[in-house]
């Protein structure tokens, strides 16, 4: 018993004296990211700057964005990177802010893709250091001041408004299309103005889909209300743009240059006016329009089928009510031809044209799947 009570007096002893051999402590991975200046390790990897706006999955090399981040004036980028095969994931609408001019947003070290369902919006460039880098935007919203000193640029699905795109190497737009400025052009790693010379500057690159309303092409950003008038909205699951209200312009309203089977949905009642010579609807590929709503077309042409295509267009009205006044022709071809086909199914057409060399149906092979025309009433077909 004696012999016990030594024994813990002299093990205690040995600990408050450090004579026993301290316990390694446990390592600290780090990895070579930076958030704010501060490197991401494997003790903070889980909220980086404390605020539950940065996190790392180091098995998936992503970093998660869900809040804002404030440089202020720290001679530091808001994300700065050297693993190769990062993915940056905005989780949220997000803005990061440089105060320091010196230092870009973001600075890709190695290459990178940003994607997520946030916009991402930072007040400074994204950049890389040596134009060897890849940056890849995909399925992702992005603002920025600028993109530039990169290898190479991927965009996919997604919008990106940028001041410009300078020494970028090959700008790869997949699916995308630059909407603004208009007739901007890629050249060796930069995006050119109209006159194919200058930098172009507030450039805007989007998923454009392939038809245009009012001018305006419908894309990833302003589908729920194309002309922000909510009048025309596209859902691109079922390829369905849908009418619910009057448009009055001076050029064709809606263009569908190869949206293949685009199905114009008439929700309600809807008057669509062009004030020029040009058609109200024109496809170059096969449409469909239907819905419980009365379209009203008004204008140069009522609805052109564009000719020449093999096999021929078609333009099908099913259950649908359309009513046309139009100074030529009501629906036809484009040139004249006996090209395209015109399909009423279950619907009501009354169709006016003005013009004494195009009737009110004509250069188009009508085919009636149900009903007749009832006026004029001595009226025929003749695809001669």
């Amino acid at each position: 018993m004696k012999k016990t009570k030594l024994l813990c007096v002299i093990l205690i002893a040995a600990i408050l004296t450090g004579l026993l051999p301290s316990l390694p402590a446990l390592a600290v991975t780090e990895y070579e990211l930076y958030v704010a200046g501060v490197k991401v390790t494997s003790s903070n990897r889980t909220d980086v700057l404390g605020d539950g706006a940065f996190s790392f999955d180091p098995d998936t090399k992503t970093l998660t964005v869900k809040g804002d981040c404030d440089t202020g004036t720290a001679e530091t980028s808001a994300i700065k990177n050297y693993i190769s095969g990062l993915t940056v994931y905005v989780a949220n609408d997000v803005k990061f802010r440089i105060g320091n001019d010196d230092y870009v947003g973001i600075f890709l070290g190695e290459s990178l893709k940003i994607t997520g369902p946030g916009l991402l919006q930072v007040n400074a460039d994204i950049a890389g250091r040596n134009t060897t880098q890849v940056l890849t935007i995909e399925d992702a919203m992005i603002e920025t001041t600028g993109v530039t000193y990169l290898g190479g640029v991927k965009i996919n699905n997604s919008f990106i408004r940028a001041g410009s795109f300078t020494y970028c190497g090959n700008i790869d737009l997949g699916d995308c299309t630059i909407t603004e400025p208009a007739g901007a052009i890629r050249d060796h790693g930069f995006i050119l103005g109209s006159d194919h010379y200058h930098t172009a500057h507030n450039v805007t690159i989007e998923k454009a889909y392939d038809f245009l309303v009012g001018g305006k092409y419908a894309t990833i950003r302003n589908k729920n209300d194309i002309l922000n008038n909510g009048v025309f909205s596209y859902n691109p699951d079922t390829n369905v743009l849908t009418v619910k209200g009057d448009y009055k312009t001076n050029e064709t309203i809606i263009n569908n240059r190869s949206a293949d089977d685009l199905t114009v949905f008439v929700a309600k009642d809807s008057t669509l006016r062009c004030t020029s010579g040009d058609p109200v609807i024109k496809t170059n590929t096969d449409m469909k329009i239907t819905g419980p709503g009365k379209l009203s077309l008004r204008g140069g042409n009522g609805i052109t089928v564009v000719t020449g295509a093999n096999p021929p267009r078609t333009l099908t009205i099913d259950r649908a009510i359309v009513d046309i006044y139009a100074d030529r022709h009501g629906i036809g071809s484009q040139t004249g031809l006996h090209y395209g086909d015109l399909v009423i199914k279950d619907s009501y057409v009354h169709a006016v044209g003005n013009n004494s060399s195009r009737g009110a149906i004509d250069y188009i092979n009508l085919y009636l799947r149900s009903g007749e025309i009832v006026y004029p009433q001595d009226a025929v077909i003749d695809r001669s």
